[in-house]
Parts: C-alpha cells; sequence; structure tokens
C-alpha cells in the first residue's frame, strides 16, 4: 500500500473577503482536513490589485493561464495552477511577494483553491471593486 492512500483529505475550504485593515484588502483562507487539521491564514494585497486578481482567477480556472505574474509595487503577485494530471483537480494557488519595507512585508499565499473556489473569490472581489 502506498503512503498517499493513507494521507488526509481536505472535506471543506473556505475563502472569504475580509475587509480593508491599514489601507490593504485582507482575503481569510482555511481549508479542513479529514484528520481534524485546519491549515489557513490571511492573504494581503493593495486594493489596486483587484482586478488583476480577478481576472486571472477566472482564467485559471478555466485553464486559460497555467502561470502569470504582476507587480503593483510594493506587491509582487504570481498566479499559478498546479495538478490535472492522472485524474488529478486542478488547483489555483496566488502567492504575493510584497516588500518586507512595506507594511505588513512579507511573503502570503492563497494556496490549493478548486476551480469553484477560484470563481466564487473571483466574483467577490469584483463585488468589493464595485
Amino acid at each position: 500500500m502506498r503512503y498517499a492512500d493513507h494521507m488526509s483529505e481536505p472535506i471543506s475550504e473556505r475563502t472569504q473577503i475580509v475587509g480593508l485593515s491599514d489601507g490593504l484588502l485582507v482575503i481569510h483562507r482555511e481549508r479542513i482536513w479529514s484528520d481534524g487539521a485546519k491549515l489557513g491564514g490571511d492573504f494581503m494585497c493593495a486594493p489596486g490589485v483587484v482586478p488583476w486578481l480577478a481576472d486571472q482567477l477566472e482564467r485559471a480556472a478555466n485553464e486559460q493561464v497555467s502561470e502569470v505574474a504582476f507587480d503593483y509595487p510594493p506587491d509582487h503577485l504570481v498566479l499559478f495552477v498546479r495538478g490535472g494530471d492522472r485524474g488529478n483537480p486542478i488547483n489555483i494557488h496566488v502567492h504575493n511577494r510584497r516588500d518586507t519595507a512595506a507594511p505588513h512585508g512579507r511573503t502570503y499565499t492563497l494556496s490549493a483553491m478548486s476551480t469553484q473556489v477560484a470563481e466564487a473569490l473571483a466574483r467577490d472581489l469584483r463585488a468589493f471593486a464595485g
């Protein structure tokens, strides 16, 4: 029997826009696994990133892009897709390497979003942007 046969599986995921904090958009993401583990955290970026992020999440969910980067200093974003091979579903990831000298400067991630969650987040981002 393979090790992977005994691995925990994600049973739910939640991604929601929290709002603005110190002028930055905050998105909270949490995944709950079958063994009870909860993984997640907050993603932060400048509100000016929102239109690009919404567009790219939709493109990734529709398999129109596999990796794309965007600089909006002090934010430096990369969106990429993994999976889709051997019958596995695709997962969409977003990393924001926010300059360390900027307020809340560090790397933020939205990891392993399903296409459905990415599409819902894109809709929420558009609504947030008004």
